[in-house]
């Protein structure tokens, strides 16, 4: 709440909360969520569970990382999907509902261990064209028993969440390095 209000995030209209947690008990992520929108109910939250959090290059455990991001031209669709046993249909209709005409950017994320990611990805990217596609797959510290994903709709142990950032304006490049 203090860095919301310093920094003069807790009315921005198009606000954008990611939340990463290595944490697995589920009403502890659910509390997290609810007291997160009671604070900024108009935010697109996602967020899943997590191997290990990083901040400031450093990667912790047993901690939860949150990421705040206020788009002054840029609109936000928020969606999830309680997926079923196809991957590939859980792609495409996350995809549905999230891809608009403007659309420049999707974050997704799915659980770890229902969701076959390469699968997953090409169902989205069916609908996608060249948007850039950024996310992962939820983690549980590689004990492979449960993972969880986040959004404005809850919390979820099977499926995918996702965001998308919608503008005319906004311009999206993507790089990588091995260093």
């Amino acid at each position: 709440e203090n860095f919301l209000e310093t920094n003069s995030l807790k009315n921005e209209e198009n606000l954008f909360i990611q939340i990463f947690s290595s944490k697995l008990n589920k009403e502890f992520l659910q509390k997290i969520v609810d007291d997160v929108l009671s604070l900024t109910p108009q935010a697109k939250l996602i967020g899943a569970t997590t191997d290990g959090e990083i901040i400031d290059n450093i990667v912790t455990n047993n901690k939860i990382v949150i990421s705040v991001t206020a788009f002054e031209k840029s609109t936000l669709e928020v969606a999830s999907y309680n997926a079923t046993s196809n991957s590939f249909e859980a792609g495409v209709a996350i995809a549905k509902e999230l891809i608009q005409e403007d659309t420049k950017v999707l974050f997704l994320f799915s659980d770890g261990l229902h969701t076959n990611g390469e699968k997953f990805l090409n169902g989205v990217k069916s609908l996608s064209g060249k948007i850039p596609i950024v996310g992962g797959m939820a983690g549980d510290g590689a004990v492979f028993d449960t993972t969880y994903i986040l959004s404005n709709d809850g919390v979820l142990s099977n499926g995918a969440v996702g965001v998308s950032v919608n503008s005319k304006d906004l311009v999206v490049k993507t790089d990588y390095s091995f260093n």
